[in-house]
């Protein structure tokens, strides 16, 4: 595939997925366990097996509590704690047989960001809880 423009990309949440407004960066932290095996007479060089797989997203933009999305997912985090929460990720925007990424994630965090210099921003850090599952768009 050719290299493509972040700005296509559609972050979207809930269980008709509908877009949050005003998001700019969207990363996607995919990770394995490693445990350490090595038995006393293995030598000089460890050895070592795969463990249990998770995930990280972490989203960011401008923030804007009038967006309603915005606001499910301040109220997962304020309000109702250990809302798991869907989302749907589609890296080359909307359409069919486009893919995408979907899963729930639990909010960790937010940081909202007001500056005088600048735009007031909100970012969201959350952990992915079961698997993601990449496919294509219907």
């Amino acid at each position: 595939m050719t290299a493509q423009p972040g700005y296509i990309a559609i972050l979207q949440i809930g269980p008709t997925p509908t877009t949050i407004t005003g998001i700019k960066t969207v990363t996607i932290k995919v990770g394995t366990d490693i445990i350490d095996i090595t038995a006393l007479a293995d030598g000089q060089w460890k050895k070592k097996m795969g463990g249990l797989s998770d995930y990280t997203l972490a989203f960011d933009g401008n923030c804007d509590m009038t967006d309603a999305e915005q606001a499910v997912l301040q109220a997962a985090i304020i309000t109702n704690p250990g809302t798991s929460v869907a989302y749907l990720i589609a890296p080359l925007g909307l359409g069919s047989g486009k893919p995408k990424y979907t899963g729930t994630v639990l909010i960790k965090s937010e940081s909202i960001k007001l500056d005088v210099k600048g735009e007031q921003t909100v970012g969201f850090d959350a952990e992915g809880t079961g698997p993601i599952v990449v496919g294509t768009l219907p």
